[in-house]
């Protein structure tokens, strides 16, 4: 068995810039697969020639032996599969590879297993309504356009799920049926989603203003003491516009005292570790005078003594996305706010506030929220009516 890099996907980049280096397994002269390293590279850092990364790629050493660590992982894998027989694409027919059991056994459980658990619960919802959709498993080479037609009805009519709702689960899907093109069991040309489009809209973007976030500040918290903690974790999503699953893993080791008793925040996102190792660093207590280190401070009230804190009281916040969104609602009508409080919502707010009431320049609000291209960023911009306004104001139409 022969195994050997790919890197062919510069055309098709995420949202880096980067595209996957993936491992080619020969099976035999007519039969080969392929599997993802979890790496992504920038085009610029792959040598063609060499099919080996550049040494000038940042934290080359701990990249290349991922590489050489995961491609020796998935020989021993494969070759396990195959005198075991628990894979089918190995070891049977196509015809005999089965949607539902490719799906979990080989897209979610090998696949995927470095992808966050928000990002794994879309595949699982996926593959719960295909199975919903088609009560029994069948062959994965009888999904062609009519079926993803039929499945979108579905999804419409009875799932009553909206067009972006359901282009999220029908991504995932062609997902799984690009994984089966190159493993193999699925021929590149018969793959449905080469003409399914799949249709999808910007959504509408929403943010707080910030006479509505001074009102959520302002709460005698005295009157809904169960509501306080939700009420820190959402002021302190609107000041840094960090994401929920990176929230609740902020734990002592995320912040660091420097002179002037100012503060540091660090950390990696969650969302993007299984592609980028890109720390967000940046002094909180130079934004929103004070208001974030107050937070802080309150509930690390032993700052200094990280390394005496119990591992199972560390952690920042401990709430559930589900629970914190109810408790959202809670303090929503509590505020009398009739824009709709989730978690997401903290992060859109930030970003607008910050460039609109503030006049951060976007640059500087693309580095707070983590986002790799300037484009992201405008997306969780929300300009209206006023705002144009406020910005014809101060232009000297005289000149």
């Amino acid at each position: 068995m022969k195994t050997k890099y790919i890197f062919n996907r510069k055309n098709r980049l995420n949202l880096q810039g980067q595209a996957p280096v993936e491992v080619m397994i020969y099976l035999n002269r007519k039969k080969r697969i392929f599997r993802s390293t979890g790496v992504f590279v920038a085009p610029e850092f792959w040598d063609e020639n060499k099919n080996e990364l550049k040494k000038t790629i940042p934290n080359y050493q701990e990249l290349n032996h991922k590489l050489i660590l995961k491609r020796h992982s998935l020989e021993d894998q494969v070759i396990k599969e195959a005198m075991s027989g628990d894979f089918s694409s190995v070891t049977l027919g196509t015809q005999k590879v089965k949607l539902f059991e490719f799906f979990e056994h080989r897209v979610i459980k090998v696949t995927n297993s470095e992808l966050t658990e928000g990002t794994q619960m879309i595949y699982r919802r996926t593959l719960r309504y295909l199975k919903e959709f088609r009560k029994e498993d069948f062959s994965i080479t009888k999904v062609d356009v009519f079926f993803l037609e039929s499945f979108n009805i579905f999804l419409k009519e009875t799932k009553k799920l909206k067009l972006n709702g359901r282009a999220s689960l029908m991504l995932r899907l062609k997902t799984v049926m690009n994984v089966a093109v190159n493993d193999g069991v699925v021929d590149y040309a018969k793959n449905p989603f080469r003409t399914f489009k799949i249709n999808q809209v910007d959504p509408e973007t929403h943010s707080l203003t910030l006479e509505e976030l001074y009102r959520i500040e302002n709460l005698d918290m005295s009157l809904r003491p169960e509501l306080e903690k939700t009420r820190d974790m959402f002021l302190f999503s609107c000041y840094t516009s960090i994401r929920f699953g990176d929230l609740i893993n902020l734990s002592f080791e995320n912040f660091e005292v420097l002179d002037q008793k100012r503060i540091r925040l660090t950390y990696i996102q969650e969302k993007l570790k299984h592609r980028s190792a890109k720390k967000i660093q940046w002094i909180v207590s130079d934004f929103w005078g004070g208001k974030i280190d107050k937070i802080i401070l309150k509930y690390f009230k032993k700052f200094e003594t990280v390394k005496d804190v119990q591992k199972d009281i560390r952690f920042f916040f401990r709430y559930t996305n589900q629970h914190y969104n109810r408790q959202l609602k809670e303090l929503q009508y509590f505020a009398g706010i009739k824009q709709e409080l989730h978690s997401h919502l903290a992060r859109h707010t930030c970003i607008t506030l910050l460039v609109n009431d503030f006049g951060l320049d976007i640059t500087k609000a693309q580095m707070i929220a983590g986002h790799s291209k300037m484009e992201m960023t405008r997306k969780y911009l929300r300009v209206t009516e006023l705002d144009l306004q406020n910005a014809a104001q101060n232009i000297n139409w005289n000149k």
